[in-house]
């Protein structure tokens, strides 16, 4: 069975008949999706740039404005990954610097997104598609986030867009799908780090969806027939994504309790690894693998030479630095000893000496391992041969390496030539000990020529030597793999598509995304060293914040976030996940399980903000137009009118409830969507009040005014919208206002300044940024019912003054496998021994507070809070302001959500 049968779901076959059954043209799908992404377009365009930035906003609108100025350093996880600020200052260059510009990947994104579902259409049937289509459009969150200057809208469009080139793939496999999806997966890497996230999921759907695709072959061998009329037997295939989600619970669950999450994750892969492979083996009896312990020796020893690299480079990484690469040199030629060695017990397997020489070399290797290690790591370690220190000169070492390499790798061109093209070679160099050796040496001696990567000769002969062992012990761990002896054994469909582009292929979709992770993480070669940082110090940073709860929401977060916007989506959704696993599919389970496995990660990753709703709602809105074609394929049932009625409504209420929260209330603290960090709409009235002011200060002075303001807390969007204005002088609380009598305005925190020491001054209390983070458990059904219908606020206790949550340095702890599972086996019992209460945020977070800070007492009104400052102007000028330019001033009056001080009565 072909991959195009089997991955297909309900078939469009192409438009349909030129007419309707009324005798109207029929529209075809292409049309309406592209005025769907019209409209999707027009919406996210909007008004773009009219709500004031939120803080995170701002600091990613600066990062792309720095990179335009070639002030942007290097890579820092701290605020992801970098091609979007390439991309936002592309954008600046063409349209000018504006909140309107820097939102604009979003909101090009998010319009993209909506017309991804085009491409599912074979799978989602023609209604599917425009309902999927329809609620990327107008789903409350996704509409937000599109228009909204961070980088989720990018990784909604980028996820979907893997999923759709890895699905079309399998259709038709083809060497470029196969580079677009490595280019698309590169590309989210340089983005955010969640793309991590993202594999694991992909990682282990395909351990499940092989497993039920060798089950279904096993079933159709000992003639039991499929259960359901999809790719895969439905019962089987629904046990599995359960037992894969309740291994993925367990894991996240006892891994955060035990602080060794990423270690509870290995060994999640690795049991549900082994659960597919034992699923596998009835099916693989019939293969007559090929397999002997000299292959098996040879792939201990492939793998060994990629991870040595690898761990090399963990070691030290983004430096071609000597020592690491002695250690991985050490490490493989201990296995290869020990593969060596072994060989011979294929013959005589009794023979205990055979064994017991294999033993002692391997246990002599690994002491010399250990010991060239315990030289290379220790104080005295030569680190760099082409140093200043060493007695001997850079061009004594690098000139007969050069010549030797040049030798080499002539000599390897006439032999990779000679196989290529059928040259008659001696026999020693027909081997596939000649063509790994010389392949390997040719790529390796070409790198060695280039001279140009690092700094140091000596580092070059490192980057050869760590190449050579990479892509040999790759090219050694391809050969070795076990092949079938038995012509009519078949393979799985996908097993099958993913082999048919054969290696060369996937060595250009692998030179594909190597050079993209290459360009994006050194900042296209300027930082050549910094290469591996999207590896090594992004998941460094993600793993070292997982016990800051940032935001201080409780796990079950986006149960009730989600479904407080998207409703009508889940529902859908619901309907169409009943059908997915009625009739599974590949594509059709993979979107199931994504929504399943999305809502466990995130809601135990170390952050859980509104923005991350979009990811867990992807698959959701996907699986809404599975539920779509599930019921316009019974519209002739007779409840279908009341049902259609009822989806109409729901839509409508949605749309509506978009609208709202992307527009009137882009910036209401009491959206969920709108908390942590948004600007209120008194900030654009400062900001509009200081454009008055240096239009009046030129009038007098020439010059426009001096400001002095606060950088304590509120640097951020401050630092944006400040970015180029002159005159501007930065103080912080302690210090207090600097003694400089040429300041016109004043910007301080409110409790941190004496409006009596500042006689000479008018002063105007204003919000800068607001917030509600509701407590769920206190809210009940009547809480949310009024919330829902007019965004009235439910009481918080304890109801403190919100501020954000501080960094924790990331802590390089280096403890051995025995500890790391003791402590899982602690927090398993921990965990088995209680339960995870609806009682709030995480008792471990870890709060920046500043004990000087304005603390709202809790007066049992409501939960809204907000950054107050005062905004003094010279009073000579705000006279003639207050007659000139009085709208901006007006303007700053009550909030809806907002301390007791601004909050509207």
């Amino acid at each position: 069975m072909s991959f195009t049968d089997m991955a297909a779901g309900p078939s469009t076959k192409s438009d349909g008949p030129a007419s309707g059954a009324n005798g109207w043209p029929r529209i075809g799908l292409g049309t309406i999706v592209i005025a769907i992404v019209a409209i999707a377009l027009g919406l996210r365009l909007w008004e773009l740039g009219d709500r004031a930035f939120h803080h995170d906003e701002s600091l990613d609108a600066w990062w792309s404005w720095r990179f335009r100025n070639g002030t942007y350093d290097r890579y820092d996880p701290v605020y992801h990954g970098p091609l979007r600020f390439y991309i936002t200052a592309g954008f600046y260059e063409l349209f000018g610097e504006s909140e309107a510009t820097a939102r604009l990947f979003a909101a090009l994104s998010g319009t993209a997104a909506v017309g991804l579902p085009w491409f599912l259409r074979r799978e989602l049937g023609r209604m599917g598609t425009i309902a999927a289509s329809v609620a990327l459009c107008v789903s409350p969150t996704m509409l937000y986030y599109s228009r909204f200057g961070r980088e989720d809208a990018q990784m909604v469009f980028l996820t979907l867009l893997s999923l759709v080139l890895g699905i079309s793939f399998l259709r038709r496999p083809r060497t470029a799908t196969a580079a677009g999806l490595a280019f698309t997966l590169a590309a989210s890497f340089a983005i955010k780090e969640s793309t991590y996230m993202f594999a694991l999921m992909l990682v282990v759907y395909l351990i499940v969806a092989l497993s039920a695709q060798f089950d279904a072959q096993h079933r159709r061998d000992i003639g039991r027939p499929l259960g359901g009329r999809g790719e895969f037997d439905r019962s089987f295939f629904a046990t599995g994504l359960l037992a894969a989600s309740a291994g993925l619970v367990l894991a996240v669950v006892v891994g955060a309790a035990a602080d060794e999450l990423f270690t509870m994750l290995a060994l999640y892969i690795a049991v549900l690894s082994l659960l597919g492979l034992a699923i596998a083996m009835p099916r693989l009896r019939a293969a007559n693998i090929n397999w002997s312990i000299a292959r098996a020796g040879r792939m201990l020893a492939g793998v060994g030479a990629v991870g040595a690299v690898v761990q090399a480079y963990r070691v030290d990484p983004g430096t071609f630095s000597i020592n690491p690469v002695a250690i991985a040199v050490a490490i493989v030629l201990m296995l290869l000893a020990v593969a060596i060695t072994v060989m011979p017990a294929l013959s005589s397997i009794r023979e205990s000496r055979t064994w017991s020489i294999a033993l002692l070399i391997g246990a002599g290797a690994l002491f010399g391992h250990e010991a060239l290690e315990r030289v290379a790591m220790g104080a005295g370690a030569v680190t760099d041969i082409a140093g200043a220190e060493t007695a001997t000169s850079v061009w004594q070492i690098s000139i007969p390496a050069l010549a030797i390499a040049c030798t080499i790798t002539l000599g390897a061109f006439v032999v990779v030539i000679g196989q290529l093209d059928g040259i008659e070679l001696p026999e020693q160099l027909s081997t596939d000990l000649a063509r790994t050796v010389a392949g390997t040496t040719l790529i390796g001696g070409l790198l060695l020529l280039a001279n140009e990567y690092t700094e140091s000769e000596a580092n070059r002969l490192a980057a050869a030597a760590a190449l050579f062992l990479f892509v040999g012990g790759f090219h050694v761990l391809v050969r070795s793999l076990p092949r079938t002896t038995n012509p009519e054994f078949v393979w799985p469909a996908s097993l099958r598509a993913i082999g048919r582009i054969g290696w060369i292929g996937w060595l250009i979709a692998l030179g594909v995304f190597v050079i993209t992770w290459w360009l994006c993480f050194t900042i296209f070669g300027r930082v050549k060293n910094d290469w591996a940082s999207g590896f090594t110090r992004a998941i460094s940073y993600w793993d070292s914040q997982q016990e800051v709860n940032r935001g201080g929401q409780p796990w079950y977060y986006y149960f009730y976030a989600l479904p407080a916007y998207e409703w009508f989506f889940v529902i859908l959704a619901s309907i169409g996940s009943w059908r997915a696993l009625r009739r599974p599919t590949f594509m059709s389970g993979i979107f199931v399980w994504f929504a399943i496995a999305s809502l466990v990660l995130y809601s135990y990753a170390g952050e859980r903000m509104p923005w991350l709703i979009a990811h867990p709602l992807l698959p959701i809105l996907i699986l809404a137009g599975f539920g779509t074609q599930q019921l316009w394929q019974h519209r002739d049932h007779r409840l279908m009118p009341a049902i259609a009625t009822a989806c109409m409504l729901g839509l409508l209420l949605t749309s509506a409830t978009s609208w709202r929260a992307s527009f009137p209330n882009g910036a209401d603290s009491r959206e969920i969507l709108s908390q942590a960090g948004q600007a209120t709409p008194h900030l654009v009235s400062a900001l509009e009040r200081l454009d008055n002011i240096d239009r009046l200060s030129r009038q007098s002075t020439g010059e426009p005014a001096v400001l002095a303001i606060s950088s304590t807390d509120t640097a951020w969007p401050y630092s944006w919208y400040l970015r180029e204005r002159p005159n501007v002088l930065w103080f912080d609380n302690a210090n207090g206002v600097p003694d400089d009598p040429t300041i016109d305005v004043i910007i301080a925190d409110f409790g941190q300044i004496d409006l009596a020491e500042y006689p000479e001054f008018e002063a105007t209390l204003f919000a800068m940024r607001s917030w509600w983070v509701p407590v769920y458990n206190d809210a009940g059904p009547l809480g949310w019912l009024s919330w829902v219908r007019n965004r009235e606020l439910w009481e918080q206790n304890p109801n403190p003054n919100f501020v954000g949550v501080g960094e924790t340095p990331a802590v390089d702890e280096e403890i051995g496998l025995v500890e790391k599972l003791t402590r899982i086996r602690d927090s398993a019992n921990s965990v088995s021994e209680g339960f995870v209460s609806f009682t709030g945020a995480d008792d471990n977070m870890v709060i920046d507070l500043d004990p000087d800070a304005f603390i709202e007492p809790d007066d049992g009104r409501d939960g809204c809070g907000s950054v107050d400052q005062w905004f003094m102007v010279r009073r000579e000028l705000a006279e003639v302001e207050r007659q000139v330019y009085p709208a901006p001033i007006a303007s700053m009056g009550p909030l809806d959500c907002a301390s007791d001080l601004l909050a509207t009565s």
